[in-house]
């Protein structure tokens, strides 16, 4: 081995010691330090492969093995409530409960045992009165626009989709307000939904510029705070200006202009003169030209006003459940004549076995239409629109496909979303659905109200010629029993109906279509699309086999799409089999029937 003064000792490719400059040696060190850099990011690529592998492996939540320090919270639901005296006790208790929930930060947590506790968590809920969620309102609260984390951003990105109405709160303005922002409420399906319908779903611009001199009021500043209804003007002529801007129209119709709420809010300045002493009615008079540009009362009026316009359908339908209306009653001796024959156990029990039989009859053909409804009929009704949306797709991507630079796009959790790139599959496969829900719906809205419909004649038709064939029996000819029967028994056989499209949970309706829609569209694109490109290792070949399976994906649309209905069907249909059919198999509107011919019966013969 050679003797050296100065230098440094490195191994060669030839397996001997060999003598380097400092100077090749320092960009040796820059060398080993970068390749180094590689190895720790392709290391934290591979734990995070693995780690995606084995989510995939847990397919319900059974999948998944909890500790026995944290089975000892699972299933556990813990309850705490305040006296309502005292607000800010209150809050201050909630904080600290929260803390326990969430974090290690609380001092009463006991040491190492918060982690097994918080790991348990799957729901807080927090009820605090507030008459600004009066009416079955509810906010739902979000992450912060400037989140860098794509889960953050996904969660925005679901929660804009299934809203019903969206807050944008900026410090000044919406028009000066932060670009991410905006692009985010652009690109949400929420907005789209707004275009098409802006009297259904609120869009409000509000600023909290409390934060600012400017925008807090003192007593003796009346002429002062005043001067916010012309700035308010101002603020909302800026924001339409943007809005119209973003959404690439020169102004803005009636019908948006009119359905866009704008205005500051001031909530410091509007719980402060609340909390003053004195009596409540007193308080708010002597500082009622404050409370009136606070923004909060105007605020609150709007969102009652569109609860009480978006529930127009239950209202009627109480008023209709309110109104009571008269049967046509036979003839006295008519309905005695039915109620002593019906009296007969042993008449009773043929005759109205074989009424049960017709009626499981009439029950069954309804069960048939409409399965083969959701099913043949519905395929033909869409063909022509499915095959549109396969060539509109393949278009799509021939156009967009030279953006695709990185297999991250295809990654299955996102399902074609992925916020971390501008490119979003599930813009450019299945971009617009709109045309196919509108289809899907008013087809199955016409289609199962006529078979509703003729499901209720054939009952009316088959009860009326049973009562009419029992006067007969009694010497009665030619008596037209329908008009009894009708109106004793439509209210039975209606309300089933009406539980058959039902009305709060999962019911038959365009929103119910349109998220089925979509949960179809993410499972076909993982199924054929995202999952089989994710897996290859080169992003050509992602694309070359996205594109090959693109038809494929879009002609399965409508197959899972079915299924998701016949399942909301078979929920639907033993809701309504409840409604027309007791325990003991009798049909319930052949009992009401029976009851209003033992009332005519009691009141014919109560009659002087």
């Amino acid at each position: 081995m050679r003797t050296v003064t100065q230098g440094y000792w490195s191994f060669s490719h030839k397996h001997g010691f060999d003598l380097i400059s400092r100077r090749h040696q320092l960009q040796l060190n820059k060398w080993w330090d970068f390749t180094g850099e590689i190895a720790k990011k392709a290391d934290a690529a591979s734990r995070w492969v693995q780690k995606y592998n084995v989510l995939q492996h847990f397919k319900k939540y059974s999948d998944i093995e909890l500790c026995q320090e944290v089975e000892q919270f699972a299933g556990r639901t813990e309850l705490y409530f305040g006296s309502g005296r005292n607000s800010t006790e209150d809050r201050l208790a909630i904080k600290a409960i929260l803390k326990d929930l969430t974090s290690p930060q609380n001092s009463d947590s006991k040491k190492g045992n918060w982690k097994y506790k918080v790991a348990a968590v799957k729901k807080i809920v927090v009820y605090v009165p507030s008459k600004f969620l009066y009416g079955g309102k509810e906010i739902l609260e979000m992450p912060g626009t400037d989140d860098s984390d794509p889960l953050a951003l996904d969660f925005i990105n679901k929660a804009l989709n299934m809203v019903d109405g969206v807050f944008v709160l900026s410090d000044f303005a919406f028009n000066i307000g932060e670009k991410e922002v905006k692009d985010i409420l652009v690109n949400s399906d929420f907005l789209k939904k707004w275009k098409k319908f802006p009297e259904s779903f609120p869009l409000m611009f509000l600023a909290y510029p409390e934060k600012d001199l400017q925008f807090q009021f003192r007593n003796g500043e009346r002429e002062k705070i005043g001067i916010l209804e012309n700035t308010e003007k101002k603020k909302r002529s800026a924001e339409l200006k943007e809005l119209c801007k973003l959404i690439g129209m020169k102004s803005l119709p009636q019908n948006m202009d009119s359905a866009i709420f704008t205005s500051y809010i001031l909530p410091v300045l509007h719980t402060s003169i609340h909390a003053q002493e004195g009596a409540p009615h007193e308080v708010i008079h002597e500082h009622d030209c404050f409370l009136k540009f606070t923004g909060i009362h105007k605020l609150i009026s709007h969102l009652d006003e569109f609860i009480s316009s978006s529930r127009k359908t239950d209202f009627k339908r109480v008023q209709k459940t309110l109104t009571l209306n008269e049967t046509n009653d036979l003839l006295a001796n008519h309905a005695k004549a039915l109620f002593e024959m019906y009296q007969n156990r042993e008449v009773k029990a043929i005759r109205e076995n074989t009424v049960c039989r017709q009626y499981d009859g009439h029950l069954n053909n309804l069960l048939h239409s409409l399965e083969s409804l959701y099913g043949r009929e519905l395929d033909r009704q869409v063909a022509n629109i499915v095959a549109e949306m396969s060539k509109e797709a393949l278009q799509m991507w021939d156009k967009s496909e030279e953006c695709i630079t990185s297999i991250g796009v295809f990654n299955p959790y996102y399902s074609g979303n992925h916020p971390s790139y501008q490119m979003k599959l599930s813009k450019i496969i299945l971009n617009d659905t709109e045309k196919l829900r509108s289809e899907i719906f008013a087809f199955l809205k016409v289609k199962i109200a006529e078979l509703l419909k003729l499901f209720k004649i054939n009952v009316i038709e088959l009860f009326a010629q049973e009562l009419k064939s029992v006067l007969e029996i009694r010497g009665y000819k030619n008596i037209d029993t329908k008009i009894f029967v009708r109106q004793s028994i439509q209210d039975v056989i209606t309300e089933a109906q009406q539980w058959y499209i039902g009305r709060q949970i999962k019911p038959i309706n365009g929103n119910t279509v349109e998220k089925y829609l979509k949960e179809s569209k993410k499972i076909i694109l993982r199924k054929h699309i995202l999952i089989p490109a994710y897996n290859q290792t080169d992003v050509n070949l992602a694309k070359q086999l996205a594109r090959k399976n693109i038809d494929i994906a879009v002609m399965d649309l409508m197959e899972v799409m079915k299924t998701h209905l016949l399942e909301l069907h078979n929920i639907r249909w033993a809701s309504f089999c409840i409604h027309l059919k007791t325990k003991t198999n009798i049909p319930k509107p052949w009992q009401v029937l029976l009851s209003k011919l033992r009332q005519s019966c009691k009141r014919a013969n109560t009659q002087p």
